[in-house]
């Protein structure tokens, strides 16, 4: 019933998280899926093909968590649960360092 008692903004955000969260899953199951088909043997070690496979479900999995999270304050900022006072630090820190971590993957690559 809490679902029911929250604000038309805060359902948006909620779909819209859920809605994203789901895509990146489905595109990361079909990158792997591609990968799959278009690796044959002599194409490199396996363990660094099990090491990137790994990498990218990491990075993955931290910016889904990352954006669970920011979802998650933003609804509790305008359901006034959290004062913002409290809440934009939080997403301001989780943002930077979602940002921050996906500019050291682009310069290690």
């Amino acid at each position: 019933m809490i679902l029911l008692s929250i604000k038309p903004v805060s359902g948006a955000i909620l779909i819209s998280t859920a809605v994203i969260v789901g895509l990146i899953i489905i595109y990361n199951f079909w990158v792997m899926w591609i990968a799959s088909k278009n690796i044959f043997p002599g194409a490199g070690a396996p363990i660094s093909m099990a090491q990137t496979v790994l990498n990218s479900i990491q990075a993955t999995s931290q910016f889904l968590f990352g954006i669970f999270i920011v979802a998650v304050l933003l609804v509790l900022i305008i359901e006034e649960i959290v004062t913002a006072e409290v809440g934009i630090p939080v997403i301001t820190s989780v943002v930077g360092f979602l940002l921050g971590r996906t500019q050291k993957k682009s310069n290690d690559a």
